[in-house]
């Protein structure tokens, strides 16, 4: 299974997010152009996030401030609505049914996505009117999730050398646009404000990740200036310039992307949730091989081998001092036959939830209790109450 870790770790360079805007202009089918380079550029330097992204409607667009106006709240019976309400009602202990989640599902202000998104550039504002203008009388102009991301990794298959399909997800052309623009001197404040965020705590992580949090501390140190060097074009190539640029048109026979992907699930809402919680879970999901080879892991198999030894260690001891205890039919016995199940049982369970194998676990149980048996070959009697 391919180790993905999270969007961040992954963000594409400016050259590279520019071929993948270039190749979409370059699709002989302008339909499938402009709704391939539209998915990629609003994801990413449109700083919508994907689950926004499949709710968009014309209507939010307002062509004379040029804003796309995210609302607090849209009734939606869509398919990805629909699975995920779902999901939370089988969660709730039947507290609200279905129906009631459904209609008030899909909610704009969570995590303050409700809210005016800018398009300061004319490569903006042209593909969102021509997406308009192409697909502006469907009744959902976006489609689905899957539809968005089958379409992202498709044109990622197609361009050599950007990303690793198995590797892409469109979260990735948030954290690209994120990061660029945290490395162009943005401030927090207008960070927040763009990508939608409740806190800034989401922030210091992108720029921990991204090294520009480092990168300024050691300027600080150094006395040197902190003006970064990398800039955004402030008047990038449009849509129709990219077209005539193209050598020649690309034709696109087939839409299906031909890497299987691992993720099946839809992309979270609560963006700073997933970022506080991306060490553990990805860790115990397997999905993020920085973490998953860390110390992190190795200290926490070390413990767990360590208080099982001990665990083993004291029973062995007890077992001796109290032969009477190891009768199972006794009250005393069975105590001290479940607490033993229950300490092993543990720690199997969470070597297992930590992605240990079960040859890992064997040789961990079993190296606990040969060395828990040599050590209490040299142990005194332990101080324990005499039996009644």
């Amino acid at each position: 299974m391919v180790r993905q870790g999270h969007a961040v770790d992954n963000t594409l360079t400016q050259e590279e997010y520019e071929r993948l805007l270039l190749f979409c202009a370059s699709i002989a089918d302008e339909k499938k152009s402009i709704e391939t380079f539209f998915y990629h550029l609003m994801v990413g330097y449109g700083r919508m996030r994907p689950g926004t992204l499949c709710h968009y409607h014309p209507d939010w667009y307002d062509p004379e401030r040029q804003v796309i106006q995210v609302p607090g709240y849209d009734e939606c019976d869509c398919c990805d609505c629909k699975k995920y309400a779902r999901q939370r009602a089988d969660g709730e202990n039947e507290d609200r049914s279905f129906e009631e989640i459904l209609k008030l599902y899909w909610n704009g202000k969570e995590n303050r996505t409700a809210r005016a998104i800018p398009l300061k550039t004319e490569r903006q504002v042209e593909i969102v009117e021509k997406f308009n203008e192409t697909f502006g009388h469907l009744d959902k102009p976006v489609g689905s999730y899957s539809h968005v991301r089958r379409r992202l990794t498709r044109t990622v298959e197609l361009v050599d050398g950007v990303i690793d399909p198995q590797t892409y997800k469109p979260y990735i052309n948030r954290a690209t646009a994120v990061t660029h623009f945290a490395w162009a001197d943005m401030s927090d404040t207008g960070l927040t404000l763009n990508f939608g965020w409740a806190s800034a705590d989401t922030i210091d992580r992108y720029r921990a990740r991204c090294g520009e949090k480092a990168a300024a501390s050691m300027d600080d140190m150094y006395g040197r200036d902190r003006t970064s060097s990398f800039e955004l074009n402030d008047d990038p190539p449009t849509w129709s310039q990219y077209r005539k640029q193209a050598h020649e048109s690309v034709e696109v026979d087939i839409w299906t992307p031909q890497t299987k992907s691992e993720i099946d699930e839809l992309p979270p809402e609560k963006e700073e949730e997933a970022l506080k919680n991306r060490t553990l879970q990805k860790f115990i999901t397997g999905e993020d091989s920085n973490t998953t080879n860390s110390m992190f892991g190795i200290g926490t198999i070390v413990a767990l081998a360590n208080s099982l030894k001990t665990r083993v260690r004291y029973a062995i001891l007890a077992m001796i001092y109290d032969s009477e205890g190891n009768d199972i039919t006794t009250r005393a016995g069975k105590k001290r036959a479940i607490s033993a199940i229950i300490g092993i049982g543990v720690g199997v369970l969470l070597m297992a939830a930590l992605g240990n194998s079960i040859v890992e676990i064997t040789v961990v149980l079993a190296l606990s209790l040969l060395i828990a048996k040599c050590e209490t070959d040299f142990d005194e009697p332990p101080t324990l109450p005499l039996p009644k």
